[in-house]
């Protein structure tokens, strides 16, 4: 497994990986540059990075042309953490609420 593939897991897609992960390593970038350095194709890239301004992942500093600087990687990790423990309580209560929070009985089975 490469070490990209772990922000897959986590929500990305293979191509905003490539981005946030080109922008780590080399700081601020354009788009023509992200494309050039990540591997993505410049006909998908700009797509890539308004989605991941969207969702707060990269920050756009205005001008011309317009270069992108990537969130700090253990403030996205704490996003992620937070979003997702919270996602988990949710689930947890609605689950429990669906049994009335009573544990499952244990079941014997007889087989003939």
């Amino acid at each position: 497994m490469e070490d990209r593939d772990y922000l897959e897991k986590l929500g990305f897609s293979q191509n905003e990986a490539k981005v946030y992960t080109t922008l780590l390593k080399y700081g601020i970038l354009n788009g023509y540059e992200i494309a050039k350095q990540s591997g993505v194709p410049r006909a998908m890239v700009y797509e890539v990075i308004n989605r991941m301004v969207g969702r707060g992942i990269l920050l756009k500093l205005e001008g011309e042309p317009s270069y992108y600087k990537p969130l700090a990687y253990d403030i996205l990790i704490g996003r992620i953490r937070e979003e997702n423990e919270n996602n988990l309580n949710k689930a947890e209560e609605f689950l429990k609420k669906l049994t009335g929070g009573k544990e499952n009985p244990a079941y014997v089975l007889n087989i003939v």
